[in-house]
Formats: C-alpha cells, sequence, structure tokens
C-alpha cells in the first residue's frame, strides 16, 4: 500500500518547484530567528563565506578534478549545494551555542532541532534540485521503490520450445492474440556478462511482450536501451516509465511488441569508458558481440538483424549512434534522444588523454562526427531517429543537430524530433513512444 502511494505522488508538478522554494526559505528564517540572537553579525558574514566557500571548492572539484559529469555540474545544482552548506553551518551553531553549560536533555533537544532543520533543508533540495532537472517521477523512484522483476527462468516458463510460424508473412499480418495471452508483458532482471575482465555490467533489465509470454511464441524483433550517465539500467523502468509505455503498445498490437533489452553501456553511475574498446573496458565488443549472442543463446527472438535496433538517452544516446555506425549489421537503426555531440569526459583534449590513452585515430574511430563526415562507418549505415527537447541545454540541442546534419549529409535514413522540455524523462517517453510505431513497421510487427 506504501508503495502504491509513494508511485501516486507526482514528483514533476510544476507546483514542486515553489513549494521547495518555500520549504527553503522557511527552515532559513527559522534558523536565522534562532542563532540570530546569540551570534553578531560579523559571524553571520562569517557563515555566509565560508558556505560561499565550501561551494566554490566543490564547484571545483567536481567540474575540473574529479569530472563526475562529462558536460560538468550546472549552477542550479551548486545553489543549492550552497543553500545546505550555509544551513549545515548554522545548525552547527544552533546546537553548539552555549553546548557545556546546558543539560543533557537540552542538548538532546537542540541536537534533535538541528537534525530535523537539516533534514527538511535537504528535503527541500531533493524537491528543488528535481523540479528542476525532472529526473523522479515519482515520489518512489526518488526513496528507490523499484518496479517488480522476476528471473529469466520464471518469466519462460511453460514456454514450447517452437516458435510460432508465420509462414510467409509478417507478423503483423499473420499473429492472432490468443486467448492464453497474459494483458501485460514481464520485466526481467538478469545478468549478461561481459568477456572482458576490464569491464563489469550491472545487470540488464529485460522486457518481454505478452505475446512472448504465449504457449507459442512469435519471433519478436529487439530494442536495446541505455540510460544516461549517471544513471543505470533500471532507470528506464523505475523512472521512465517505459514499462507502461510497451505495454500500451502490445496491447494496441495484439500482445506484440519488440522485446526491449535495457543493458549496462558504463559499469557504475559514475564511470564513463566512452561506449569504445578501450584499456577502460571493451564496451563496443560487449553491445556488438557479446550482448547479442546472449540474447540469442537465452531467449526466442527474431535473429534477422534488420529487425534489431539500439536506443539509449544522453551518454545512452551518443553510444546508441556510435554503435549503430560500427555495427549496422547488428543494428540496423537506432534512436539518439539528447545524446552528446561526442563521446566526452568534459572536453576533446582529456577524453582523448584519458579516455582512449592520446590515441587520436581511436578517438576518431568511435566518435560518430568524425565517422559520418568521414565515411568512416560501416555501410550503408543505420537508419536512425534524432530527438531533443525544445529547452534543453542550447549546446546540447546545436551539438546534436551538427551530428543529425552529417548524419544526412552521409546519405542516412535519419529523422529530426523535438519535444517540448528539458534533458528529462518525459521528452525520452515520448520519443521512445513515437518511435515504436517506426521501429515494429521496420519489423513486422506493426502495418502502420
Amino acid at each position: 500500500m506504501l508503495g502504491d502511494f509513494a508511485r501516486s505522488v507526482d514528483l514533476r508538478a510544476d507546483y514542486w518547484g515553489p513549494v521547495s522554494l518555500a520549504l527553503a526559505a522557511v527552515v532559513a528564517l527559522i534558523l536565522l530567528w534562532k542563532v540570530g540572537r546569540n551570534i553578531t553579525l560579523r559571524s553571520h558574514a562569517l557563515l555566509v563565506v565560508s558556505a560561499v566557500a565550501i561551494t566554490g571548492l566543490s564547484a571545483f572539484i567536481g567540474n575540473n578534478v574529479v569530472h563526475l559529469v562529462a558536460e560538468g555540474i550546472t549552477l542550479p545544482t551548486w545553489l543549492w549545494v550552497g543553500y545546505v552548506s550555509l544551513i549545515l553551518l548554522y545548525v552547527i551553531v544552533l546546537v553548539g551555542t552555549n553546548w557545556s553549560s546546558r543539560s543533557v536533555p537540552a542538548r538532546g533537544v537542540r541536537l534533535l532541532a538541528g537534525l530535523v532543520a537539516l533534514g527538511f533543508a535537504l528535503t527541500a533540495t531533493g524537491l528543488g534540485l528535481n523540479a528542476y532537472y525532472r529526473g523522479y517521477p515519482s515520489l518512489a523512484a526518488a526513496l528507490g521503490v523499484t518496479v517488480p522483476t522476476s528471473s529469466l527462468d520464471e518469466a519462460q516458463a511453460g514456454a514450447q520450445s517452437h516458435p510460432f510460424d508465420a509462414g510467409n508473412q509478417s507478423l503483423a499480418v499473420a499473429w492472432k492474440a490468443p486467448s492464453d495471452m497474459p494483458t501485460e508483458g514481464a520485466l526481467v532482471k538478469t545478468s549478461i556478462p561481459s568477456q572482458d575482465s576490464t569491464f563489469t555490467p550491472r545487470d540488464a533489465y529485460i522486457y518481454l511482450p505478452p505475446a512472448y509470454m504465449t504457449s507459442q511464441r512469435p519471433l519478436l524483433p529487439v530494442l536495446v536501451l541505455m540510460a544516461g550517465q549517471p544513471g543505470s539500467p533500471g532507470d528506464w523502468f523505475n523512472m521512465g516509465g517505459v514499462h507502461d509505455i510497451l505495454n500500451t503498445f502490445a496491447s494496441e498490437h495484439q500482445g506484440l511488441a519488440p522485446v526491449v533489452v535495457v543493458v549496462d553501456q558504463n559499469g557504475g553511475d559514475w564511470s564513463n569508458p566512452l561506449c569504445s574498446d578501450t584499456s577502460h573496458g571493451k564496451v563496443a565488443s560487449y553491445l556488438q558481440q557479446t550482448v547479442p549472442t546472449w540474447l540469442k543463446n537465452n531467449l526466442q527472438v527474431d535473429t534477422n538483424h534488420a529487425h534489431w535496433s539500439i536506443g539509449g538517452l544522453s551518454n545512452g544516446g551518443t553510444c546508441a549512434l556510435q554503435t549503430a555506425l560500427r555495427a549496422p549489421q547488428i543494428y540496423s537503426a537506432f534512436i539518439d534522444m539528447s545524446g552528446e555531440g561526442h563521446p566526452s569526459i568534459g572536453n576533446l583534449e582529456r577524453t582523448i588523454a584519458q579516455g582512449f590513452d592520446g590515441n587520436q585515430a581511436a578517438f576518431d574511430a568511435n566518435d560518430p562526427l568524425t565517422m559520418l563526415q568521414k565515411g568512416r562507418f560501416t555501410q550503408p549505415g543505420p537508419a536512425g531517429i534524432f530527438s531533443i527537447g525544445t529547452k534543453d541545454n542550447a549546446n546540447y540541442r546545436k551539438d546534436l543537430h551538427t551530428v543529425y546534419d552529417a548524419a544526412k549529409a552521409a546519405g542516412l535514413d535519419v529523422q529530426w524530433n523535438t519535444y517540448e522540455g528539458k534533458h528529462e524523462w518525459k521528452v525520452w517517453e515520448a520519443t521512445l513512444a513515437d518511435s515504436l510505431p517506426w521501429l515494429s513497421k521496420r519489423a513486422g510487427i506493426s502495418s502502420s
């Protein structure tokens, strides 16, 4: 029941931004009222300067030393970091003032009050950041309440070994939903291990459509998806709502939909091996060889790679394009959602020096723009969709459109779609929902 309530709380509603600011202001004002009577104006100024210094140092380390994300952590995050730093300093003053002269119960009350204030400040910060970045769609996602999954053996139990025979017809024509077909697809969490010891992917999530769960399975096409960085495969289901999107599509197509496999291209929230075969991990080999082989060995799917596609968001969108350009014989189509202009860990120099061990040729062989402009992709190349939010970062929009223009100039069959929104799930959900008919028609499971 608690999980259902948490899922019902929509954290993407517009009012959460003002709510976060109001809560932050209330916490700050109460602390100023409680602490202001005991310290001088000079002390207030020192606290503010200290918070600014802490925030500035954190921003410098995060964006210039550690490089947590390729494009750098943006200003709104650091403003909230500054706010929390200031609140923390005021809480320390609140709790520490006259500490030795207070009784033990009084100390406990003051400490509890400080922790409560800090807790409300962190809550305001979380709500404010989510209102800006639109990351968590619900309270359940924010609290880490995940969608239920099953094992692969459980999901495939009782299935016949002989797939549905469509003859010379496409599944869109030959398939009729049988009476034993479930109303929803199954969600599986399983390991797809790498053959390379330097790259350890996290568990994959696999959506098996209702038609797959019947006594005779139609051989369905495959769509491989990837999340962004930071991010993990489960984000597509726990934050992105792809389960509902796929179930809706299947309900409109006799239970048919792609088998969707969300894999890990990074190996960790803050890792970025640049979707390439480097000293940091053989990710290209994993996506182009290991994953396809595993899917064919463990699932009953359409083995015609003209019906396979790959997609992703942000870092995953860049990786999807890289992979499709290198191996269109495996993935004949791609969906690049809000992808970067280049594989990157901050800037070009750092990316080549650290990501590709100083090898310019290795970077060029894995950079989509270079591959397209110089014709160094595997011919004839994949078809694809580029999409981005109309309010996404201006440089992101410009860079992705440059790659789209290069794809068109190189003769690829590509589309450019925009959606209202920023770098957020509602854009990626809309892209996936709009792309499914196109992908499914290519794969013969939909006639329109």
